[in-house]
C-alpha cells in the first residue's frame, strides 16, 4: 500500500510561486521598454541627421577635387558683391553659395518636418588649381537636433605634359 504524505495542495503552492516570479520579470522588462521607447526616435533622427551630413560633405569634397573651376567661379561671385574684397582667394575666407548644397529635405518618416542643411567652404590655403587646402563645414538641423560634419581637404592637383 502506498504511504500518503501530508503535500496535499503543494503543487498549488509552487505554481503560484512561479506565476508571481513570471509576472514580476515581465513587468520589469515592459517597464524597461517604455523608458526605451521615447529614444528611439530620437536615435533615429541623429542617425538621418548624420548620414545626409556625412553625403553632403562628400559630394563637397568630390565637386571640389573634380570641378574646382565651378568652386572658384562661385567663390568670386560671393566676394564680388562687397568692393573691399579683391578677386584673390584669400586665407580664412567662408563664403556658402552653392545652392546645391544648402537647403531643405524632407522627412521621410514625418511628412510634416523638414531637415535643414548648409554647406560652408573655408579656404586655409591657396594655390589655384595647383594646391588647395579647406575646411568644409555641413551642418544638418531636424526636429532640434543638430549635426555637424567638418573635414579638412588637401588637394594637389599636377597637370600631365
Amino acid at each position: 500500500m502506498r504511504r500518503t504524505t501530508p503535500r496535499h495542495g503543494m503543487a498549488l503552492v509552487i505554481s503560484l510561486v512561479l506565476a508571481m516570479a513570471l509576472l514580476i520579470f515581465g513587468v520589469s522588462f515592459t517597464r524597461s521598454l517604455s523608458d526605451v521607447k521615447p529614444q528611439n526616435p530620437q536615435l533615429l533622427v541623429r542617425a538621418q541627421l548624420d548620414v545626409l551630413a556625412e553625403g553632403l560633405t562628400n559630394y563637397a569634397v568630390l565637386k571640389f577635387k573634380e570641378l574646382p573651376s565651378d568652386f572658384y567661379y562661385a567663390y568670386w561671385k560671393a566676394n564680388i558683391a562687397t568692393p573691399t574684397t579683391s578677386r584673390d582667394l584669400g586665407p580664412i575666407s567662408v563664403f556658402q553659395s552653392d545652392v546645391l548644397m544648402r537647403g531643405e529635405i524632407q522627412d521621410p518618416n514625418d511628412p510634416t518636418r523638414n531637415a535643414s542643411y548648409t554647406t560652408t567652404y573655408e579656404v586655409l590655403s591657396q594655390k589655384k588649381y595647383t594646391a588647395d587646402t579647406l575646411v568644409i563645414r555641413t551642418v544638418a538641423e531636424l526636429a532640434g537636433v543638430v549635426r555637424e560634419v567638418k573635414r579638412i581637404v588637401h588637394v594637389r592637383r599636377e597637370r600631365d605634359l
